[in-house]
């Protein structure tokens, strides 16, 4: 199962990340898994802003913003995918 996940790991394009970084109004699965990369990546107790209307309709607690902005999430895809 491993070698499976490295496989599909190795097929991500990082343009895939820019299309996400781009996105106006993320999806419920994209705000939690990058509500779940924040915190692997920046730690637990990683404070993200509180969004300001229209985007807190999306995004409540503002981990998608934060990863957005984040040098190490979608600010650098190609970093986030190394």
């Amino acid at each position: 199962m491993l070698a499976e996940a490295i496989r599909k790991v190795d097929l991500i394009d990082v343009k895939d990340f820019y299309v996400i970084k781009g996105m106006k109004v993320p999806s419920p699965s994209a705000v939690a898994l990058f509500k779940i990369v924040c915190f692997f990546i920046l730690g637990y107790q990683c404070k993200p802003p509180k969004p300001k209307a229209p985007e807190a309709d999306h995004d409540p607690e503002g981990f998608f913003i934060m990863a957005k902005k984040s040098d190490l999430i979608l600010n650098n895809p190609n970093n986030f995918l190394k």
